[in-house]
């Protein structure tokens, strides 16, 4: 599982523990995204598909 980070590692670090205690089996993954904010979302927004 891949959860959005915001460039405050403790609070990184409390939500993955946290989402830890509730998906066990799943690796959590804290990735850095205030880059993909200055484009106006984050990483749910950026993998929708575009219009035609």
């Amino acid at each position: 599982m891949i959860v959005p980070s915001y460039g405050d590692e403790t609070a990184a670090r409390l939500a993955c523990e946290a989402l830890k205690t509730v998906y066990p089996d799943r690796d959590v993954i804290p990735l850095p995204s205030l880059a993909i904010l200055t484009g106006g979302g984050s990483f749910h927004c950026i993998s929708q598909q575009e219009p035609a």
